[in-house]
């Protein structure tokens, strides 16, 4: 997998939970790739997502996890997108874990925000995807 010329991250934290709407945290990054690789990393990621619907994890305490994935497009204008969701069964369990990873490549940059929360989402990842995005074409406009 090719490696940024350029990284930068931040975590990101919604500290709100009213009813079945839970805090989330995660982070959010923007990656600047040498030219025609970002390309490559959208399609690698998309590739393994593709592949590797579903699979089993064993924490630590020996416990495990069932793990499904999906992948869909992020709903943004750009050279390329994707969500790549994962949802996290503990055993017994029927309620799932969530984490979803939000992909936007422009040209040789991929912005990128997760945001993992507990269960029962309220939205998805889109909607802090959008103002990273948004703030991401005001900082390199004009």
């Amino acid at each position: 997998m090719p490696t940024p010329v350029e990284d930068v991250a931040v975590a990101v934290e919604q500290e709100h939970i009213v009813g079945d709407d839970y805090s989330w945290f995660g982070q959010e990054s923007l990656d600047r790739y040498a030219p025609g690789r970002a390309a490559a990393v959208m399609a690698a990621v998309r590739g393994v997502a593709q592949r590797c619907t579903a699979y089993t994890d064993t924490l630590v305490d020996g416990s495990r996890t069932h793990n499904t994935v999906s992948v869909t497009r992020a709903d943004e204008r750009a050279d390329d997108t994707l969500v790549l969701r994962v949802a996290s069964t503990f055993s017994g369990d029927t309620d799932p874990f969530i984490t979803e990873t939000g992909f936007v490549r422009e040209g040789d940059v991929i912005i990128m925000v997760q945001k993992m929360v507990a269960r029962k989402p309220k939205s998805g990842v889109e909607t802090v995807l959008s103002p990273a995005v948004a703030a991401y074409r005001a900082a390199t406009a004009g």
